[in-house]
């Protein structure tokens, strides 16, 4: 009898490492699908993978979208995520997640090449073809700007960046070697910068779009509206609301601003809409 339990007990010891193997198995198998080599030519998309490959012609293609979600699944979670999405004459989807692709906004750029010539019923040529950067102002001056911010005291965020912050003053008086005090103190001070990147606000004219930050006053980075291709307000899980903006290069660019409420948001696409941008809301009601 106390062989059998033993027997069983060292059975349940091995349990979580065969359920750790099980899942790094899937998790390899799902990146080895979703993963995808994409070569670009005359003819038409290539696509290589380890598990398959395949071949898209450019004429076999009735739609092309390069913004918008697309659901991605693993295992019982489903999160979405910004695609570019081929249709094709039979309506059948190929969707191609940009995160993985390092180069996606070259990716967007040399399909939106070949579509124009399309358009035109011009033979598609990526001959000559080159990607292009768009160069973001300077300093704009701050007179005559709309802020879109929110009291960031009370928010989550900064309640965290506060605690980290103070646990960081208690740390130097800890009774520790020096070297655990850095090593501490560094980790802290990390995540105070990893929550401050969820404390962005907006301020916006007539001309321009300005990003800053609660945390790093000096922080700015400005953006002109006639650069601005779409605006996408996203929820991402567990995180705050957050502002996208892509450029006309197909840059996205990423903010999270957690100190506006609803109402702000609000009044903030409405502007936006009125300066004739698009703005794509997937996070707030109206």
């Amino acid at each position: 009898m106390n062989d059998e339990k033993a027997a069983s007990g060292e059975m349940v010891q091995f349990l979580p490492g065969i359920g750790m193997l099980v899942f790094g198995l899937l998790v390899a198998v799902y990146y080895l699908k979703t993963l995808r080599k994409i070569k670009l030519t005359d003819s038409g998309i290539h696509l290589s993978g380890i598990l398959s490959s395949s071949f898209i012609a450019w004429n076999e293609i009735q739609e092309t979208y390069l913004s918008g979600k697309q659901g991605e699944s693993f295992l019982w979670i489903t999160m979405p995520f910004e695609a570019i999405t081929v249709v094709l004459k039979n309506d059948e989807p190929v969707i191609l997640l940009k995160n993985y692709y390092r180069n996606n906004e070259e990716l967007c750029q040399a399909i939106n090449h070949i579509n124009q010539q399309k358009k035109q019923q011009v033979r598609p040529n990526l001959t000559g073809f080159k990607p292009s950067r768009l160069s973001l102002p300077g300093y704009v001056n701050p007179a005559g700007l709309t802020s879109y911010k929110g009291n960031h005291f009370f928010t989550f965020n900064w309640l965290f960046v506060y605690a980290c912050l103070t646990a960081s003053f208690f740390i130097l008086f800890l009774d520790i070697p020096i070297v655990s005090k850095l090593i501490m103190t560094g980790m802290v001070l990390l995540l105070c910068v990893l929550l401050s990147i969820q404390l962005y606000y907006f301020e916006a004219d007539k001309d321009f779009l300005i990003v800053k930050n609660h945390i790093w006053p000096f922080h700015q980075r400005a953006f002109r509206l006639s650069d601005i291709t779409e605006l996408v307000i996203e929820s991402p899980h567990q995180r705050s609301h957050t502002l996208r903006i892509i450029t006309s290069d197909f840059k996205n660019r990423v903010y999270g601003a957690g100190s506006l409420r609803n109402k702000t948001w609000r009044q903030f696409i409405v502007d936006m809409e009125k300066q004739g941008i698009r703005v794509r809301n997937e996070a707030i009601f109206f």
